[in-house]
């Protein structure tokens, strides 16, 4: 892609959630260290910025598979050599709920992680459901998100 360097490729971000940090600022976000999540690592190559986060918008909300095959591609090629990721031992695609997997016709997350599983030889596990069918992100500030996850999946695992 020619247009790969206009790209916001992500920096200098938080080790842990990923959220861009000011150059110098360490590897750990403030509210990371006071309030540590139940995750440890976030791997990200982009901020979610102008044009990336309409790229998702288009893919997510408007069924633009393309964009999904574009999106995935770069995290296939890119993510492998990107600073501080790790290769992981499985991929869990976020869940939908049954709901909003009918209203919208595919799951994004498992779109991506499928491509990512195939071109990098890494297995999915599906034991992660979603069990509430939860309102909207996208209005929602960091906080709010927090609690509107809270209790909204479970793993059947053995």
């Amino acid at each position: 892609m020619e247009c790969e360097s206009d790209l916001p490729w992500l920096i200098n971000g938080c080790n842990v959630c990923a959220l861009p940090l000011p150059t110098g600022a360490g590897s750990i976000c403030g509210p990371c260290l006071t309030r540590p999540p139940s995750f440890s690592r976030t791997n990200a190559i982009f901020e979610y910025v102008w044009p990336v986060d309409q790229m998702i918008k288009r893919f997510k909300n408007h069924g633009n598979l393309a964009m999904g095959r574009v999106l995935s591609e770069l995290l296939v090629t890119k993510l492998p050599g990107y600073p501080g990721t790790q290769r992981p031992d499985t991929l869990i695609p976020v869940p939908l709920h049954a709901r909003k997997a009918r209203k919208r016709g595919f799951n994004q997350s498992m779109e991506i992680t499928s491509r990512l599983s195939k071109a990098w030889e890494i297995p999915i596990d599906r034991h992660c459901r979603r069990v509430h069918n939860t309102e909207e992100q996208k209005q929602l500030d960091i906080n709010e998100r927090f609690k509107n996850m809270r209790g909204g999946f479970s793993s059947n695992t053995l």
